[in-house]
């Protein structure tokens, strides 16, 4: 294929070299990132997830992600980069969110957040993913429906792997199989 660049000898071998670093990039697996802004990128997923997903996951994907902008905006980021946000960020948000809600929906939200940034390094708009360094909140598993996990035993071995809760309400005593064997959760509530 050939494409003009000016009359100069100088332009054209300096077009050549350009080209050859690009083939260069794209057999070595470097490719070139796009680097959309956050607000934008979210448009372009809450696409992808209205044909991909229920309306209901939908609907919660694009609340937890309203709550995320929202908070950037008070943040006084008028339109960061996907490359921008950062794990502290993003801890951050964490830590506000949970002074207003519980821990399992502050874990959602950042699931959602995770799923945004998986897409974008698939779709090529980032490199890394900064949610994937913030830590979860744990011993929430059961927290939608007013439990909480204070106690997990196997049968025949009493030692207690999580630490019991303080001033149980009430107890139930679950059984499941975990590992191919069978456990006992306490749940306290």
């Amino acid at each position: 294929m050939r494409k003009s660049v000016g009359k100069s000898k100088k332009l054209a071998v300096l077009a050549q070299k350009e080209v050859e670093v690009q083939l260069a990039k794209k057999k070595l697996g470097w490719e070139e990132i796009r680097n959309p802004t956050f607000y934008d990128f979210q448009e372009e997923y809450l696409q992808y997830l209205k044909g991909n997903t229920r309306p209901t996951t939908y609907v919660r994907y694009r609340k937890a992600l309203q709550r995320f902008t929202d908070f950037l905006a008070g943040y006084g980021t008028a339109s960061p980069k996907l490359s921008q946000i950062s794990f502290q960020l993003i801890e951050e948000y964490k830590q506000e969110r949970s002074k207003a809600v519980k821990p399992s929906t502050v874990n959602i939200e950042l699931k959602v957040l995770r799923a945004l940034y998986n897409f974008a390094i698939q779709c090529k708009c980032a490199r890394e993913n900064p949610v994937s360094k913030v830590d979860f909140f744990r011993g929430v598993l059961f927290s939608s429906y007013g439990w909480t996990v204070s106690a997990v035993s196997a049968p025949g071995n009493e030692s207690t792997i999580l630490r019991p809760a303080t001033g149980p309400i009430l107890s139930n005593i679950v059984t499941g199989p975990i590992l191919g064997g069978r456990v006992m959760v306490k749940l306290t509530g």
